[in-house]
């Protein structure tokens, strides 16, 4: 009996260890595909644990920290700790799985992308498209913050969700606010796509660049939802990015390294790439396929020149992953200022292109200006009070229904037999920097008075755009002249045009919504070489009227029929 018992408990404790045995093995076996799809991806403690501070190598005139901290006097620590960075222990498995993993790698191509963003219009952004894990993303928003640009965002885009998670870690560690991660693979349709997570080349078991993506069969997945065995990713256009106010920002510098789909994520931008004209960096290598010529694309420097927008041609090549870079023909020095609109006080985007403007003409130069403005109302949504209140300007407003002394803002009603004695009478200095027109009716002869007696740098004018830019129309004067909610008004953009012309003007732009024409004086165009998009050629400057039903977009039509003359017949009333 006693032997049975010994018997009986010698084959539940086999089975017991049987049982151990298997759940060890599923144990295993578990945090081995865990491992494979990134599941520690997301262990912030982990990362807690292994973090060091590297010093950002894009940051240049590193000093020897080591010697100031033996240095007591020395008090540029502060500015010498803001050149490190928070990053990950190399010897880490998830480091090491993620190749590269340092931010010297491809050094010059980083360096190159830092050099350009910091001549960058304020609200440009960079797109780096295959951030992998921010080991380009991070290191140039922090150069960018440390000089002082976190205006310039970086947008690091993915289709990883566990990369984006790391990357997101890393941002929050540095107070990186200049850093956005999207979750998403570009390309030139939007789908869902699913990988096996097989990496095709030796560049490291999680590198995503080696999956094989395939369109998922089951499209109303989530992004970056675990389907069995495969990770499953959206990948969108970058135009819908754009179009859907995902990327906000005016685009500087587009990096592709995208691993063979580099051709599917341009075609996929290639309205977004037209618009903005951005700086190129793609990778080439011979994942890409070959062109019509049988060529590999790795031997082929022009093979993107195949479908970029035209205009674009390559310069050089950078980095060890021959990174091919590529720039609008010619365009280097051309303002496009269409990129630089922006509402803070206006009522649509003339802030932004005044800024722009004071920029290319005085610089940090903000003392003895002046601005006049006349049509303003109360003052407060108008085109000069950024002058007042963000760069200390002085000057002039003036208004038929409205009066504060307080912004030198003065109740007057302007006609073209007073507007000079007006100026006169405020003490308006013979030179104005920023004059802004705007009284819905005689525009034209009052501006006329003015230029013709004074000399402006910068002239904002409402201009008529129901009227098409082969359109010369004037309103006839009078003094009683007032809006009364239709298209008879003001002046048309040629009749503008040729008024600017007699006064030694040129109109350099219109802004989007067809309502204020920008005209600059033709000796500060000179003296400081700008040269402006399509100057020279008011139909392609002209922007229809975006703010009415009536004829071309604008105000109802004037069922009255007034008459209207031409500038020829304008200029000598």
């Amino acid at each position: 009996m006693y032997k049975l018992n010994i018997k009986k408990n010698y084959k539940k404790i086999i089975l017991i260890i049987s049982i151990i045995l298997v759940l060890l093995l599923i144990l295993i076996i578990y945090f081995k595909y865990k491992t494979n799809t990134f599941e520690f991806f997301n262990d912030n403690n982990s990362f807690e644990a292994n973090i060091e501070s590297v010093i950002n190598p894009y940051i240049k005139n590193i000093e020897n920290i080591e010697n100031n901290k033996n240095n007591k006097n020395n008090k540029n620590n502060d500015t010498n700790i803001n050149k490190y960075l928070i990053w990950q222990k190399q010897d880490i498995e998830f480091m090491k799985k993620n190749f590269p993993s340092t931010f010297d790698f491809d050094y010059d191509i980083k360096e190159d992308i830092i050099t350009h963003a910091l001549k960058l219009p304020q609200n440009s952004c960079i797109i780096d498209c295959g951030a992998h894990i921010g080991d380009g993303s991070i290191p140039i928003a922090h150069a960018l913050k440390y000089h002082k640009r976190e205006d310039i965002i970086v947008y690091a885009i993915d289709p990883s969700k566990y990369k984006c998670n790391f990357i997101e870690f890393i941002k929050n560690k540095n107070n990186l606010n200049n850093l956005v991660v999207l979750n998403y693979g570009l390309s030139n349709v939007n789908n869902i796509y699913k990988t096996n997570m097989k990496s095709s080349d030796d560049s490291g078991d999680t590198n995503t660049g080696g999956w094989e993506w395939n369109i998922s069969e089951n499209n109303n997945a989530n992004n970056n939802a675990e389907n069995n065995t495969n990770s499953v990713n959206i990948f969108i256009k970058l135009d819908d990015l754009v179009k859907d106010n995902i990327i906000k920002h005016n685009i500087g510098i587009i990096h592709f390294d995208v691993e063979g789909m580099e051709k599917e994520a341009i075609l996929g931008g290639i309205n977004t790439i037209e618009k903005y004209k951005p700086y190129m960096s793609i990778e080439n290598n011979a994942k890409s396929g070959k062109n019509i010529d049988g060529i590999e694309n790795s031997k082929n420097n022009d093979y993107f020149l195949e479908f970029l927008p035209k205009g674009y041609k390559f310069i050089y090549n950078k980095g060890s992953n021959n990174i091919l870079i590529f720039t609008q023909e010619n365009n280097e020095n051309i303002i496009d200022l269409s990129l630089y609109e922006k509402k803070i006080y206006s009522q649509n985007g003339e802030d932004g292109i005044t800024m722009k403007l004071i920029d290319l003409i005085y610089g940090n130069d903000n003392t003895n200006k002046f601005y006049v403005e006349f049509g303003v109302e109360n003052g407060m949504e108008c085109n000069t009070r950024i002058l007042r209140e963000n760069y200390n300007w002085k000057g002039l407003q003036l208004d038929g229904n409205n009066e504060n002394e307080i912004i030198n803002l003065r109740k007057e009603f302007i006609l073209k037999e007073n507007v000079v004695e007006l100026f006169k009478k405020y003490n308006v200095p013979r030179k104005i920097n920023i004059l802004c027109v705007d009284i819905d009716s005689n525009d034209f002869y009052c501006l006329k008075e003015i230029i013709s007696n004074y000399e402006c740098d910068i002239i904002i004018c409402e201009y008529n755009a129901t009227h098409f830019p082969n359109e010369d129309k004037i309103i006839i004067y009078n003094k009683e002249n007032q809006w009364d909610g239709t298209n008879y008004f003001g002046l048309s953009l040629l009749s503008l045009d040729k008024l600017g012309k007699k006064y030694n003007y040129s109109v350099i732009y219109c802004n989007a919504n067809g309502v204020n024409c920008f005209l600059i004086h033709n000796n500060i165009i000179k003296d400081k070489n700008l040269k402006f998009k399509n100057i020279g050629d008011i139909t392609k400057i002209y922007k229809p009227a975006g703010y009415g039903n009536g004829p071309n977009g604008g105000h109802r039509e004037d069922h009255k029929n007034r008459k209207y003359i031409t500038f020829d017949e304008a200029i000598n009333l």
